[in-house]
């Protein structure tokens, strides 16, 4: 048997390579086609994506400037003049030496545990602070159990490092519970202010 000749005086182009393949690269070659034109559509469907998720954050950015400029542009009105003083009177009450005062009333109200004659001049109960830091004062509200505790009180205020004195200023008896208790107002004052 005589072996066939092919041939074929024709230019090589894709076409006549292609003509002449066996099955199995033309199943190679549609695959490939549809793999990239599965790559050209899901390329696109991830720049949709991108248009729009570049559409919501300028969105949401043109709502925030717009925010922050109804902040900004809001007009600052200056401090009226009791605004300032109520913000100074706030700041010189949190500038006070709170520990070192209560721990000296504190110590002044344990001292007088020693009193003679048979009184409890230890019982002194400390009802209400109120500060005057523009004075340098503190007015207090206490109790006292007689007289006796209520002045050695006083005193032992007096006596304290940390105030530069101390006065009684009223009392009065009340009774409470089937006993009678003398509830005073005092003023310390702290150093830097004559008593």
């Amino acid at each position: 048997m005589a072996q066939q000749i092919d041939i074929n005086f024709a230019p090589t182009s894709l076409a006549r390579s292609l003509r002449g393949s066996a099955w199995p690269i033309w199943a190679l070659a549609l695959s490939g086609l549809l793999l990239c034109l599965s790559a050209v559509f899901y390329w696109q469907g991830l720049q949709s994506k991108r248009a729009l998720l570049r559409g919501e954050i300028a969105s949401l950015e043109g709502q925030l400037e717009a925010r922050l400029g109804r902040v900004i542009a809001a007009p600052r009105e200056p401090l009226t003049q009791t605004q300032v003083l109520a913000m100074n009177a706030i700041t010189a009450q949190l500038n006070l030496p709170w520990s070192e005062t209560l721990n000296a009333m504190e110590a002044a109200a344990g001292q007088g545990s020693q009193g003679g004659k048979g009184s409890k001049t230890g019982a002194i109960a400390l009802l209400e602070l109120d500060p005057d830091p523009k004075n340098k004062l503190i007015k207090g509200l206490a109790e006292a159990r007689d007289s006796q505790a209520m002045l050695g009180y006083i005193e032992r205020l007096k006596r304290q490092a940390a105030f530069a004195g101390a006065r009684l200023l009223k009392h009065e008896y009340t009774e409470q519970d089937a006993s009678t208790v003398i509830r005073f107002e005092f003023e310390v004052i702290w150093p830097g202010r004559a008593p």
